[in-house]
């Protein structure tokens, strides 16, 4: 019986997402999420508009909206500092929502159904997580909440990855805060900076996509052996 609710909860959790998203797009509810509404929203709250938007950007994973325009708008509306500050601190507590609802609702069901196949994936995620979720932050192979559901899945532990989302996020977030804060004041060395700062950012993966196929064929635990 209890196997059976294990994978009942998972196929609520499907049931639920599915009509969600057909409720949201049937009525065009993300129009509701543009650049300017947001902005219209926060500002609306007043001194209580840094916790709005950073509880939007804690619920964006459920909408599987773009991190990305969220920090453009911290930057217009915060600046670079406090819109990175705050753009990331919603980003981590998502995450971190993201993650357990994947290891509550999918890990069972995976493992019940998987389990032989996944030996060699939670042994390199149990010993690795931390430096993958890092790298895979920090490099924009997927998007931000694919990572964080699919680590939600593995025996990355919590805090390895917190503390990667953490480190992994902050120089993309910042990035593109800057892109945003940039918007209220154009001037050429701004721009200049900006395309410096994307560029780097895009020269990131070059540097660490061989690490994390290393690490994730498993090839530095065959080494030791």
């Amino acid at each position: 019986m209890r196997a059976i609710w294990k994978d009942i909860k998972l196929y609520v959790l499907i049931a639920v997402v599915a009509l969600a998203v057909f409720i949201i797009y049937k009525y065009s509810l993300l129009s509701y999420l543009s650049e300017e509404n947001m902005e219209r929203i926060v500002r609306a709250a007043g001194p209580w508009g840094p916790l709005v938007f950073i509880g939007i950007n804690v619920l964006r994973p459920l909408l599987l909206l773009p991190v990305g325009l969220f920090s453009v708008v911290a930057g217009v509306m915060f600046g670079t500092v406090y819109g990175t500050i705050y753009t990331s601190i919603g980003v981590v507590i998502g995450s971190i929502l993201a993650f357990y609802i994947a290891k509550y609702f999918g890990r069972d069901f995976i493992v019940r159904h998987f389990g032989d196949k996944l030996n060699n994936f939670d042994r390199i995620s149990s010993d690795h997580g931390f430096i993958i979720i890092m790298l895979l932050r920090i490099t924009p192979i997927l998007p931000v909440d694919a990572i964080s559901y699919g680590a939600g899945l593995s025996k990355i532990g919590v805090w390895n990855f917190i503390l990667g989302t953490v480190i992994g996020i902050l120089p993309g977030t910042f990035v593109y805060v800057y892109m945003g804060a940039i918007l209220r004041a154009l001037s050429i060395e701004k721009i200049i900076i900006a395309i410096i700062l994307f560029i780097a950012a895009m020269l990131i993966p070059l540097i660490w996509k061989d690490k994390i196929k290393y690490l994730i064929s498993g090839n530095n635990d065959k080494k030791g052996m």
